[in-house]
């Protein structure tokens, strides 16, 4: 058996045992292809993450953080079944920005944000990403996330 026979049947086995999520190759593809001088990424400053390992809880939380551009986008993840909810707010938003959730395989998701800055979805899947937008600006994207609060 030669190399490539070999990593042909390694990636049968991993497809076939762990595949990448539905819709990832596309969700690349698009951040690949963002428009860099109109967009910016925020960076991820924090994430609660494994940091509740030990705590008792029924409920899965994660929460995380974004900067970027001046704004900062605040999410918290909770697991209620085979959902979660994302409860978000934006500090340094003007007047009628929106967010939108994108997803792998799914049209985006708009939500207005409230006088607060504040906004929530229930949705399902593994990964997103949000944008906040003004009118149909791109003002700061968070980059791909995993929605899965557990440790």
């Amino acid at each position: 058996m030669n190399d490539d026979e070999l990593l042909a049947e390694v990636k049968e086995a991993i497809d076939a045992t762990d595949p990448p999520p539905a819709g990832l190759a596309a969700m690349a593809v698009r951040a690949l292809t963002w428009d860099t001088e109109s967009e910016s990424l925020a960076e991820r400053t924090y994430d609660s993450k494994g940091q509740m390992a030990g705590m008792r809880s029924d409920t899965a939380v994660r929460d995380l953080t974004f900067e970027g551009s001046g704004l900062s986008i605040e999410l918290s993840l909770s697991a209620e079944g085979d959902h979660v909810l994302v409860e978000g707010l934006v500090d340094g938003l003007e007047p009628d920005w929106s967010v939108r959730l994108h997803q792998p395989g799914r049209d985006p998701v708009t939500l207005q944000l409230d006088d607060a800055g504040r906004f929530d979805i229930e949705t399902s899947g593994a990964l997103a990403d949000l944008s906040v937008q003004s009118n149909d600006r791109v003002v700061l994207r968070t980059g791909l996330f995993s929605l899965h609060p557990e440790p």
